[in-house]
């Protein structure tokens, strides 16, 4: 029997969705619904990611933004050889998707590494005295 997705990659995988969405509404800004739709999705992508975020362990959501930022070198590294015309020309709307797919990696990763350092960054308590230079030395 298959297990359910828990609620953090449940999380995971609507961000990615959600970011996957606003790619693929990716239109000029003449194209007024289009652009609110490609808006609403990123903006519910940042959520999820944040919910995912709040849901994972730091080293959790260190592994995943390390492996999102993997999955944006290599997906460049392909969009990069199709331009180039080393692996042949992709199969129809293969272009398109290895772009939506590098976009979406790369703003869940972003997303996802902010989040991290918002994380790392509240972590730490430093004492007022320390700032302010008022540090007691003892001989002991």
């Amino acid at each position: 029997m298959v297990s359910p997705l828990s609620h953090s990659a449940r999380s995971l995988l609507a961000a990615l969705a959600c970011f996957a969405l606003a790619g693929l509404a990716d239109a000029p800004l003449s194209a007024t619904p289009r652009v609110v739709l490609a808006l609403s999705a990123t903006v519910a992508g940042v959520y999820a990611t944040a919910r995912y975020a709040r849901s994972a362990d730091r080293v959790r959501l260190a592994r995943t933004a390390i492996a999102l930022w993997v999955a944006v070198v290599a997906l460049a590294a392909v969009a990069a050889a199709g331009e180039a015309g080393g692996y042949g020309p992709l199969p129809a709307g293969g272009d398109a998707a290895v772009r939506t797919a590098t976009w979406t990696a790369l703003l869940v990763a972003g997303a996802t590494t902010a989040f991290l350092g918002f994380r790392e960054y509240g972590s730490r308590v430093v004492e007022p005295a320390t700032v302010e230079g008022e540090i007691e030395y003892s001989n002991n």
